[in-house]
This record gives C-alpha cells, structure tokens and sequence, in this order.
C-alpha cells in the first residue's frame, strides 16, 4: 500500500505479463503487480522507505547508443534525468556503466537460445539402422571380421563361410562350425554376444515404433551459424537491447556472425511476444538470457527447444542516475534480499501461474485415429522388396547349382559306364 507522505522514487520499467506486470489502480495509476520481478522491485522500494511512480519508455526499448551519443528506452529517460531508478533486467555493460551507476547485482545468467522442436521424423528406406549410431555398427562389424579372422586362423573353414556363420547367430542361428572346433570358447563367447546384440536391437526397434522418432534439433550455436549462412535458419534478440552489438564484440567466429546476420537482417521480436512462439519455430531461433527462456518455454508440453550451449555469463542489476541519494541503502537491501533468495522466490512463483495459465489456455492435443500414409511405410516396403528380390535369386542359383550338379554326375555316369566297354572292345 502507498503512501503520500513517504518521498517519492520514480521507476522505469518494461511491462512483460508474469514477469514485469503492471496494473491501474483506482486514480488511473500504474502499480507494480505483485508477480515476478515486479514484486521483488515492489518490496525493495518498500523496504528502502520510498513511495514510487512507474513510467515506461515511449519506444519499448531497454537501451542502445545510438551513433549521435544519445540513448534510447530506459537508459535515454536516464540521461535526460527523467526516472531515478531502472530495473528491468538491465545487462551490466561499460558503456552503460559510463552513463549510471549499476547498484549490487540480483541475478546472474548467461546467454543461450530456444527453437521450436523438430516434429516426427518421416521413416526412410535406412530407418532399420536408426536403434544404433554409426559408430556402434562399424564397431559391431569389425567385432565380427577380427573373430571371423581369429577363427580362420585354424584353417578348417573358409573366412565366407566363418562370415556367414557369426552372421546368422546375430539373427538366432545355430553356429555350425563349432562342432570339432579348437575356438569352441570363442565361439561360446561370440554367440552370448551375439544374443546380447540381437536383443539390444529388437528392444531399441520396438521403442523406436512405438514412440515415432523425433527430428533432429539445431543445439549449438556453430550448428545455428552453419544453418543460418545456409540459409534454413534465422535467429533473432529481442528489440531494444544490446544482446546483438554484444554478440559481434566477441571473439568468437560464428557467435559474431550470428550477430552481424541479426542487425543486418532487422532480426527482433518484441517484449510482449515472449513467450507466445511468434518468433519461434523449427527455423527460428530466439537469443536471450537463459533464465527467461527457462520462465516461458521449460514447462510442460512446451515445443520449444531449450540449447545447453552459452557463450557468456550475464551480470543483472538495476541502474540508478549519477548521485543517487541511496545507493549505499539500496546495495545493503539489496544483498540481504540476495542471502534469502527472494528473486529466485519471486521469479519461480510467476513461472508457475504462466505455465499453469497456459496449460489452462492452450487445447489438449486429441487422441485422433490416422491414417497409415505410405510415406510411413515406403522405406519398410522398399527393404521388403529388396529382400524377396534377393530370396528370389538366391533360389533361383539354388536350383541352377542344383541342375548342375545333376548333370555332371549324370556326365560322369555316362563316362564311367562307356569307359569300361571301350576298353574291352578294344580287347576283342
């Protein structure tokens, strides 16, 4: 509650729903909600024994320097002394620093990005070989060629024939080799790997059919710099701040890159489009602090993709004008809410009544029945066909090697029976 005999601080913020919410009172008077961080700046200015006044930026803006020295958003109502006091998530910065005193910060996070997660992933003619990277069958195949080698050294088969045999026990087949074998122990142990694999594979199949296989996300920033230069990707910061000009003063390649893509390109969103997927898709990316992505899009049934990968720490804290009379108050107010964790409390309570409201908005996704598409089943049609295909032929050369063989023996018959008369007729 406020009172007009308490002196008066004026405050700048930037409304954000949840976060930095404002409300009217009944003399049409804007009033700090009791959400967020609108609440913790609430209970500072009440603690450092000061009435307030919230004003807000024409432009919507939280600060940049423009090339004519004056600034914009919050930090130019600053330097034209308009406010005492600015909290709205600043960044601390050295150029920011040379025009307001920054008090003790309050929050600390770095910079990431989130993208909208990839849908299902249409199955391919190769889709049998996805319960197991690449890595793990060129390791299984060269398993089996150094056992099939180790075997052959004894010299009683054929290295096809030891192939073909350490083969089939992966698909359940008796080992027919074993019998009289000096490797009876390698054999052994081969086939209790064999039965270890096989059933690996058939329980990592079965979830890939039954859970259908996601798509594969943009997780870093250098894959989102190759995506962006390839031009499948955009990425973009929210308007008003300095997170662009920030990203290209660093020494990183393709963090500069990304940076110099977003100013070019005009790549912004707006403060009240955070958390409402506008800007966010399967090929957008939305660069910001850590901790309002985690706010808006960690909950659940969010479709967006939250990238582990940073490329700064963040210092949060408020900026006040040179000369502020309570500095010294504000910090020691400051670090005591600090020790008892009241941002993080304020914070946590206000990701909770937006994820809750949103789950109350957004509509359940219906168990609808589909239709099996051939794109789905194409790739297990096409390996099928080629499997009768190669069935076909192997019984085919069945039959063919099976002729020949009838003939030659009926060839060698012949012979043995012509042999013998011709040898006595040669007698007589």
């Amino acid at each position: 509650m406020q009172s007009r005999n308490l002196p008066k601080l004026v405050v700048a913020v930037i409304a954000m729903k949840y976060m930095m919410e404002l409300k009217t009172n009944n003399q049409s008077r804007l009033e700090l909600s009791n959400t967020g961080e609108a609440r913790y700046l609430k209970e500072l200015i009440s603690a450092l024994g000061f009435d307030y006044e919230v004003r807000q930026p024409k432009d919507g803006e939280y600060g940049r320097l423009m090339k004519n020295g004056t600034w914009t958003g919050l930090f130019g109502m600053i330097q034209r002394n308009e406010v005492d006091l600015v909290c709205a998530g600043l960044m601390m910065t050295d150029k920011r620093a040379g025009l307001a005193d920054f008090t003790t910060p309050y929050s600390g996070t770095p910079l990431t990005f989130a993208i909208g997660k990839a849908g299902e992933k249409t199955p391919t003619t190769d889709a049998f070989l996805d319960p197991f990277q690449n890595k793990v069958w060129f390791a299984c195949l060269g398993t089996m060629f150094a056992v099939a080698f180790i075997v052959r050294l004894e010299g009683r088969h054929s290295f096809l024939r030891i192939l073909f045999e350490l083969g089939g026990s992966v698909l359940r087949q008796r080992i027919a080799i074993i019998d009289g074998s000096s490797m009876k122990m390698l054999l052994v142990l081969w086939s209790a790997y064999a039965l270890l694999l096989s059933s690996t594979y058939s329980s990592m199949l079965l979830s890939f059919m039954t859970i259908p296989n996601q798509g594969k996300n943009v997780e870093t920033f250098e894959q989102l710099a190759k995506a962006v230069k390839a031009g499948t990707h955009k990425c973009s910061v929210q308007r008003g701040t300095n997170t662009a000009t920030y990203m290209i003063a660093t020494e990183t390649e393709h963090i500069q890159y990304l940076g110099k893509e977003i100013e070019s390109n005009d790549w912004y969103y707006n403060t009240e489009d955070m958390g409402k997927h506008k800007t966010l898709d399967y090929f957008s990316a939305e660069i910001t602090y850590a901790s309002e992505l985690r706010f808006f899009y960690s909950g659940p049934g969010s479709q967006a993709f939250i990238s582990r990968d940073t490329f700064s720490d963040v210092i949060i804290a408020m900026a006040v004008k040179k000369g502020f009379c309570c500095m010294e108050k504000l910090n020691s107010i400051i670090a005591r809410f600090n020790a008892a964790g009241l941002y993080e409390k304020f914070v946590d309570d206000a990701s909770f009544l937006y994820h809750l409201d949103y789950m109350k908005t957004s509509k359940p996704k219906k168990d609808e029945k589909k239709q099996l598409s051939f794109d789905r089943v194409k790739g297990s049609l096409v390996l099928l066909l080629v499997g009768y295909l190669a069935s076909i032929i192997v019984f085919l050369g069945e039959i063919f090697m099976f002729k020949c063989r009838v003939w030659t023996r009926i060839d060698v018959f012949k012979t043995s029976k012509i042999v013998p008369v011709l040898f006595t007729g040669s007698l007589l």
